[in-house]
């Protein structure tokens, strides 16, 4: 890379405040023990000797305490802030990681599994939040990016040091969870002391609080359409495994490899392509990356061929680049300062019920139709997601 080059590719990080950056680091250390929930389902079969309908109820059970904790997450953070809601929630996804492996029955493991999926997704819209708050409006989807690029490297790092400690014992993923999440909270606890809200809203006088939530045609079709994508994504997650196993014969390992195609090119490039677009319409800019995102996902059909299917992965790849930062800068315009915490919560849950829905959709297009009809279904909403986003990127956000 020369230098023109590299002072180019520097510059997407430069200004950001130093809060943001030590937000990201918390959400870096907290995200690199994820080692629990990429191995949950063979830990299910093979330690506690479930059959496949336990290991799905676990599973929703897991994904509707997500659902739930993604809600009170965002209602929290309107009320006592992020930086309590963060701490809350680490602390609290680390006495539930070690609960659940102490659980002796289905019914235990059921409510740990609720606990894990509820506790944990607290963190999301409050980190969101934080970030969004913390950062002057020009640089709102840069430092979501930022932290973005953090919680991916964390993500490869942790179902790595996961795979190592399950080889060994499997009760020291639930240990090693727990201490990265505790890790995480002590860091946030000495980096950011108080509760982390803007210098707007510690300035302005406070607005009087709606006592129901104020239907927002926009946002919700903004929300609807974020679930389409979502289901999107979370197909590479629970289904494009399988079918890259069953159709090419791909061991796990090499699905595994594939996989990091996706998290690399995010670490090495989000930033920077992020800060290069930030003059554009950030709803066209979400709608080319539920586009691309869609046409990423199809790809897989067409061949085994190991350069289509990274070419696949890089092209899902920038197309969560350009969707998934840009979209979470749209909510908080959407919600102004005073809402940022209820709507991020709205957002998120909408990410909680796609990963539930997600494999089931999938699956039974599979089942009914063959896995051809699922690629062509993901390209489809792609197309679909991007046309419907033209026509709202003419139409005013925000409080009125």
């Amino acid at each position: 890379m020369s230098a023109g080059l590299l002072t180019r590719y520097l510059a997407a990080y430069r200004g950001l405040p130093r809060t943001v950056w030590l937000i990201s680091a918390v959400a870096l250390i907290n995200r690199a023990g994820t080692m629990v929930v990429p191995f949950l389902s063979l830990y299910l079969q093979e330690s506690r000797g479930l059959d496949g309908d336990a290991i799905g109820t676990l599973l929703f059970l897991f994904g509707a305490g997500a659902f739930i904790g993604s809600l009170l997450g965002g209602y929290a953070v309107d009320r006592i802030g992020t930086t309590v809601t963060m701490q809350a929630s680490l602390i609290g996804v680390a006495a539930a990681f070690v609960g659940f492996s102490h659980a002796q029955t289905v019914w235990w493991l059921g409510l740990g599994a609720f606990a894990i999926g509820f506790v944990g997704d607290m963190f999301r819209p409050a980190v969101i939040a934080a970030i969004t708050q913390h950062a002057a409006p020009h640089d709102t989807t840069r430092a979501i990016a930022l932290c973005r690029v953090a919680v991916n490297a964390g993500m490869a790092a942790g179902p790595a040091i996961g795979g190592i400690l399950a080889v060994h014992d499997y009760q020291l993923l639930f240990w090693g969870d727990a201490a990265t999440s505790l890790a995480a909270a002590i860091a946030l606890a000495l980096w950011v002391p108080r509760a982390a809200r803007s210098p707007s809203l510690e300035s302005s006088p406070p607005a009087k609080r709606p006592r129901r939530f104020e239907i927002d045609p926009g946002f919700v079709a903004f929300l609807a359409l974020n679930g389409v994508v979502a289901l999107g994504f979370f197909q590479a997650l629970f289904t494009m495994p399988l079918f890259l196993h069953e159709a090419y014969g791909y061991a796990e390992d090499a699905i595994g490899a594939l996989l990091a195609v996706q998290a690399a090119t995010i670490v090495g490039i989000e930033v920077w392509l992020v800060h290069r677009l930030r003059q554009r319409n950030a709803m066209l800019v979400f709608g080319w990356g539920a586009l691309l995102s869609g046409v990423g996902l199809s790809l897989v059909g067409l061949s085994g061929a190991v350069w289509l299917i990274v070419t696949a992965m890089v092209v899902w790849s920038f197309g969560e680049m350009l969707a998934l930062p840009f979209s979470a800068s749209l909510v908080s315009e959407y919600a102004g300062p005073k809402r940022v915490g209820s709507y991020m919560g709205y957002y998120s849950a909408v990410f909680a019920i796609a990963m539930m829905a997600a494999p089931v959709v999938g699956l039974s297009i599979r089942d009914q139709w063959g896995w051809s009809a699922l690629w062509l279904c993901t390209a489809a909403s792609g197309v679909a997601v991007c046309i419907a986003s033209m026509q709202l990127a003419t139409r005013p956000r925000g409080p009125s």
